[in-house]
């Protein structure tokens, strides 16, 4: 999982300054859009909306979806 996690990173172009905007902050989900290739979820359900994206790697309660 964790390889998975640097490959989608680095096509996704993320880096330590990349923009980060938070969807969605409750006691059962925390979603996020990082930069504008990636989608990143912990907890309960919750999807990015609009087309284009595909999820990349998921675990147990998470998961990262990037945009083609």
């Amino acid at each position: 999982q964790i390889s998975g996690l640097l490959k989608v990173r680095d096509s996704a172009g993320i880096h330590s300054r990349s923009k980060l905007e938070i969807v969605a902050a409750t006691d059962n989900v925390y979603a996020a859009h990082v930069g504008d290739r990636l989608a990143v979820k912990l907890g309960g359900d919750w999807s990015p909306t609009g087309g284009g994206w595909e999820q990349a790697v998921s675990g147990d309660r998470w998961c990262v979806w990037i945009k083609n």
